[in-house]
């Protein structure tokens, strides 16, 4: 078994040589394996450039709201957005050298811009407008549409959207199909000319019209390389879809908060106009008390009258029965009145209380209206103004 002054002597020669060997077998491997990377991205060295272009673009969206606009030479590395098809901007790009295939020479690179239907890729312009209503200040009018003239990445998208459902237009940035006439729309194209430094097909500027497939197979006669981004796979990789969806969500929840605020206002009416019809039916029964009382005094004082009249005649004694009767059959009759309109006044009054509830319950509902709408539009434009930062 081993002592204590055993565990603690440290290594022993043997395991120090052992581990000497170790790292001296790992370094000397190092300049192999570097070599050998080297080798391979010698080997595909268009890919690499390709592969950082291609991240270099969707880098400079996210930062300019727009795809930057081709350079007229491929030495400039500037942006000329008079045109749609010309170099990579490599300097506007933040590049560090003009970006190249694999044969060395400068690839060419296109955008896809239509005047016609405001879908300019190379542009920053308004193309999404989260619209939702805002209330007028009667709720039977058709409410004012405002929308937000904030331009930023939501707008690119709505461009990439619209653009992505339109028909082929030959005369747009696009590329031929592989399988048949007829071609497709992209959103941007870099073609590398390969080992020579022209370019074959409909990759030829002089040519025009659309580039070659990036599928076609390479021959005796064209040995270009093509990748584009198309509308549809750049809408994806800038999430464009959750963007989107998120501020319509938001701008759907505003008109939600809309409508019901138009709901209160015509309840806080309702309610109002219950009430002066409440206030009206107190006045009325306050009448009709009036005239009850009113009554029941006359016909008590009628009453004595022809009393009086009948004890004061010689043969009044004998009819005062007869007259009594009658006359207070009518005193109470107008008692009664008197009585029901004082019920009715007391419901009235309560109706009236009830009526004034509601009302102060509506305005109060109503407020809660107000403030949804206030935080709802509040959210809605706080996403239109985030962009692409959600």
């Amino acid at each position: 078994m081993r002592t204590r002054a055993t565990r603690n002597r440290g290594f022993t020669f043997l395991e120090m040589a052992l581990a000497l060997f170790t790292i001296g077998f790992i370094l000397a491997a190092v300049p192999r394996v570097l070599d050998q990377t080297r080798q391979a991205m010698l080997a595909a060295p268009g890919t690499t450039v390709t592969d950082a272009t291609a991240l270099a673009l969707n880098g400079f969206i996210l930062a300019h709201n727009r795809m930057p606009c081709p350079a007229a030479t491929a030495s400039s590395g500037s942006e000329d957005c008079s045109r749609t098809r010309g170099f990579v901007p490599y300097k506007a790009m933040g590049l560090a050298r003009p970006a190249t295939g694999g044969g060395g020479f400068p690839l060419e690179y296109a955008i896809f811009d239509d005047q016609a239907t405001g879908n300019r890729l190379g542009l920053m312009a308004a193309k999404f407008t989260p619209e939702y209503l805002d209330s007028s200040a009667s709720y039977w009018l058709r409410p004012e549409t405002l929308t937000s003239q904030q331009v930023n990445g939501l707008d690119f998208c709505a461009k990439l959207r619209d653009a992505a459902t339109r028909p082929a237009q030959a005369g747009l940035t696009g590329v031929k199909s592989a399988s048949g006439p007829g071609g497709v729309n992209v959103a941007w194209v870099l073609a590398d000319p390969g080992s020579t430094a022209v370019f074959d097909g409909g990759n030829n500027p002089a040519v025009g019209g659309w580039f070659e497939s990036p599928s076609r197979p390479k021959s005796a006669t064209y040995d270009d390389s093509v990748r584009v981004g198309t509308l549809p796979q750049v809408f994806g990789e800038l999430h464009c879809a959750s963007l989107l969806a998120g501020v319509s969500a938001a701008a759907r929840e505003a008109d939600y908060a809309n409508d019901q605020l138009r709901i209160r206002r015509y309840l806080v009416d309702l309610r109002d106009y219950e009430l002066q019809v409440r206030k009206q039916q107190v006045s009325q029964a306050e009448i009709r008390v009036g005239m009850a009382a009113l009554g029941s005094a006359v016909g008590l004082a009628s009453a004595s009258i022809t009393l009086a009249i009948s004890l004061s005649t010689a043969t009044g004694a004998g009819s005062t029965a007869l007259v009594v009767v009658p006359q207070v059959a009518a005193i109470a009759a107008a008692v009664a009145a008197v009585i029901t309109s004082a019920l009715s006044l007391v419901t009235a009054n309560e109706e009236k209380v009830e009526a004034d509830t509601r009302l102060a319950q509506a305005r109060s509902a109503l407020a809660s209206a107000e403030a949804f709408l206030s935080a709802r539009r509040t959210a809605l434009l706080s996403l239109d103004q985030r962009g692409w930062f959600q």
